[in-house]
């Protein structure tokens, strides 16, 4: 599918697919008073917003003082820093590695989690359950990828 095209070419047309429709589901979800109520369920008996008939505990688009500089980091860090660092990867790295690089993340995640449990750093988290075994397909899968990129490098320097 992407022969012919260079990988920033379809890492930035993917992210922006990828963006055209988080904006249509954001903007489906905020104009269905039943999806505000799912999303955001009213926590006392008389409900801090209404939505049509539904009783919500939020507004569509309402974010709270205390959640602004948070969310801020997450925008401009977690994704417009990281889809810009995956996209510099894409251009100066084997697309092997830079697979590998975004198939890890969640088990860097995971073990981050581990090692704030175990210090006692965070009382708010636990430990992962055993849906972290999933760790071990992906290290798996990171090995394979691993040795088939040295395998084709090895390969290419022997045909020079």
């Amino acid at each position: 599918l992407g022969k012919g095209y260079p990988a920033t070419s379809v890492t930035s047309w993917s992210y922006g697919f990828g963006a055209a429709m988080m904006a249509t589901t954001a903007a489906a979800v905020s104009s269905n008073c039943a999806a505000v109520h799912f999303v955001c369920p009213p926590e006392a008996a008389p409900a801090a917003f209404r939505c049509g008939d539904y009783g919500t505990s939020c507004s569509a688009w309402g974010v709270p003082a205390s959640a602004v500089l948070p969310l801020v980091y997450w925008v401009l860090g977690s994704s417009v820093g990281a889809y810009w660092l995956i996209t510099w990867a894409n251009r100066h790295a084997q697309a092997g590695y830079v697979l590998a690089y975004c198939a890890l993340q969640p088990v860097s995640a995971t073990a981050l989690v581990v090692l704030l449990v175990l210090s006692g750093a965070s009382t708010s988290l636990s430990l992962p359950g055993w849906n972290a075994l999933g760790a071990v397909a992906v290290v798996g899968g990171l090995m394979l990828t691993l040795a088939d990129a040295r395998h084709a490098t090895d390969a290419q320097s022997a045909l020079k």
